[in-house]
């Protein structure tokens, strides 16, 4: 019996570690891709793109509700503002409207990726404890990705059963058996 062909979402997909993503999973094959930024990756390959302005629910609903299909959702988007609580709140506002939008559109959710970068441990504030381990403490706040982290867990409790959700913090220098 052949298997069936999963759909991956990606986010952030003209971006480093969107285009990075998008490419490996053409090169992995086996994928129908819809990729989501503000403008067409530069990335040859056959999938799908979408410009939706994640911080806009009704442009989530409108563009990516009839998206019913779609089995993983890799996010890695992220926007910047002057000002730190407003990236924050954008961060975590994208990151909500999305998941949000697909979970109610696509019964064939199974797996949500959210990327989290060394931000998690506060080096866009200055030096930083090294190396650094994923249960290190959190610091000061803002910063998106713990309120990203803490909707995913909250959202992964209120869709028990229905899949696996997950962050991934990179290390700074530590071994894998330390973090």
């Amino acid at each position: 019996m052949p298997k069936t062909k999963r759909t991956a979402l990606v986010t952030g997909a003209s971006g480093l570690a969107g285009g990075y993503m998008l490419a490996h999973l053409l090169e992995q094959g086996g994928w129908d891709i819809v990729a989501v930024s503000r403008r067409k990756p530069q990335i040859p390959g056959d999938y799908r793109h979408i410009a939706v302005d994640l911080l806009d629910p009704a442009d989530c609903r409108t563009k990516l509700g009839p998206l019913t299909n779609i089995s993983h959702l890799f996010y890695l988007a992220i926007t910047e503002r002057s000002d730190p609580s407003e990236t924050a709140s954008a961060n975590a506002n994208m990151f909500f409207n999305l998941v949000k939008t697909v979970e109610a559109a696509s019964p064939a959710l199974e797996h949500v990726h959210l990327s989290q970068g060394t931000r998690w441990y506060g080096n866009h504030l200055g030096p930083y404890k090294t190396p650094t381990k994923e249960n290190d403490p959190r610091h000061m706040p803002p910063n998106f990705y713990y309120n990203q982290q803490d909707f995913l867990e909250e959202f992964q409790k209120e869709s028990a059963g229905r899949g696996r959700w997950g962050g991934r913090t990179p290390s700074a220098g530590s071994p894998p058996e330390d973090r």
